[in-house]
């Protein structure tokens, strides 16, 4: 795969995982939660991501060290990566060269998706969900959130702030210097994702 494409883990969080690797903050964290669930999915999403970056930056995961930007997004100097988890599962998004976000989530009822995307969406996102019939409203609700989303990970800017101005009424075209890909695997039955990654240098067409 060219260097320049987004590299995509997927990550069951059904099967526990080690979390010897962890910060000292991430294992304080992970105790925060209320129920052992929970604290599964935190431990084995944040445990992989250390270990993708690890291999990819041929690293002890252990010694692995973020930093924060202005809006409190987890970066790393020497490579860009975005990860989301939701119910069972968790997408990391990396890639060394171009900013990248991902998002997933599982397709479930959402009470009052056309208020919710009158609200939070651009016009032309809630025309088309309004157009929609009532067996396809709740998919379409969330390839629009996952794209949106996606991309503002990607940028790096406040979700709530950005949900109307970072439009996406049609995922899978540039965007402001940003290519948004719907991401698919087999295991994702019942989940939506979407990734985002900087293509404001050129280059870069993933279809």
């Amino acid at each position: 795969m060219p260097s320049n494409l987004p590299m995509v883990t997927i990550v069951d969080l059904t099967k526990p995982a080690d979390d010897a690797c962890l910060s000292p903050q991430e294992a304080k964290r992970a105790l925060s939660f209320s129920t052992a669930i929970l604290r599964q999915r935190f431990v084995g999403s944040h445990v992989a991501l250390r270990q993708t970056l690890a291999e990819h930056l041929n690293e002890d995961p252990r010694e692995i060290r973020f930093g924060y930007s202005k809006t409190g997004k987890p970066i790393h100097p020497k490579i860009n990566f975005s990860l989301s988890h939701s119910a069972d599962f968790a997408l990391i998004g990396t890639n060394k060269s171009r900013l990248i976000g991902i998002d997933l989530e599982i397709v479930r009822p959402v009470e009052n998706a056309l208020q919710i995307a009158k609200r939070f969406f651009a016009t032309c996102e809630y025309d088309y969900l309004n157009a929609c019939s009532k067996a396809e409203l709740l998919t379409e609700f969330f390839k629009i959130w996952t794209a949106k989303e996606a991309l503002i990970k990607a940028k790096g800017i406040k979700l709530v702030e950005n949900l109307q101005k970072e439009v996406v009424c049609h995922p899978g075209v540039t965007n402001g210097g940003y290519w948004i890909m719907p991401y698919t695997h087999p295991l994702l039955v019942g989940y939506i994702a979407h990734v985002a990654v900087q293509n404001d240098l050129g280059g870069l067409n993933p279809t």
